[in-house]
């Protein structure tokens, strides 16, 4: 799997600190090796930028998704890069991609607190399948299965 999804990016994977990450090299020939969650930092971090210039204000705190598929560590890692780290952010909050998508739809709100939600997420990809239950508005995961491969094929 991993040798098929290397032919697909325009880096190299790396092994490094025993977990895979990338290596790519810059525009003046410097070549750098990261691991995933300081690439989301840099990415938050110009997001970041690019909200305030827009807003004409300072972010100071962020909800930022992850797939279901995340660990915990792999949460950690994020809300680290997010809100110490390179994000700047003061204040990060990890939650599903599926929770996020569904309380912006208010389903919380519409289907009444306690009650369970099912979202299905094809594309990009990848497909998942979340069930979760809002409680006190918050979104509480029940089960989810996810396939890396079953929402199409990357075309670049």
């Amino acid at each position: 799997m991993v040798k098929r999804e290397a032919e697909l990016v325009p880096y190299q994977f790396t092994e490094q600190l025993g977990r895979c990450g990338i290596q790519m090299e810059t525009e003046d020939g410097h070549v750098m090796n990261f691991l995933p969650e300081r690439v989301a930092g840099i990415l938050m971090a110009e997001l970041k930028k690019m909200a305030e210039a827009r807003l004409g204000r300072e972010i100071e705190s962020a909800l930022v998704t992850v797939p279901g598929h995340f660990n915990g560590a792999q949460r950690s890692s994020v809300r680290r890069e997010a809100a110490r780290l390179h994000g700047g952010f003061g204040v990060a909050k990890v939650v599903d991609e599926q929770v996020a998508a569904a309380a912006a739809y208010r389903l919380h709100e519409k289907r009444g607190d306690g009650k369970v939600v099912l979202v299905f997420h094809l594309g990009g990809r990848t497909s998942h399948a979340t069930k979760f239950r809002f409680k006190d508005g918050t979104g509480h995961l029940l089960e989810e299965r996810h396939d890396a491969y079953l929402g199409g094929t990357y075309v670049s």
